[in-house]
C-alpha cells in the first residue's frame, strides 16, 4: 500500500494476515522493511527491526511492515 508520502514516517505499508494453521513464508517486495506490528507485539515499531527478502508469518497472525524509501 502506498501511504501517500506527506508527513508519514513510512512511505509504503505492507499488511499481511494469515488464517492458516501452519507457518507461511511471505516473499517481500524489494528493499528493507521495518517491522511495525507482528504476532508478538503491536508496538514492535518502537524497537527498530528490519527484514528483507522473506519473512515467516506464524499461524493465525498478522504482520504490518513499513518502508521509508
Amino acid at each position: 500500500v502506498d501511504n501517500g508520502g506527506g508527513d508519514s514516517r513510512w512511505k509504503k505499508l505492507l499488511l499481511a494476515y494469515s488464517a492458516r494453521t501452519d507457518e507461511t513464508v511471505l516473499f517481500l517486495p524489494e528493499g528493507e522493511w521495518e517491522v511495525l506490528v507482528d504476532a508478538e507485539s503491536s508496538t514492535r515499531w518502537q524497537q527498530p527491526m528490519t527484514v528483507a527478502g522473506t519473512v515467516c508469518l506464524p499461524p493465525v497472525s498478522a504482520l504490518i511492515l513499513g518502508q521509508t524509501g
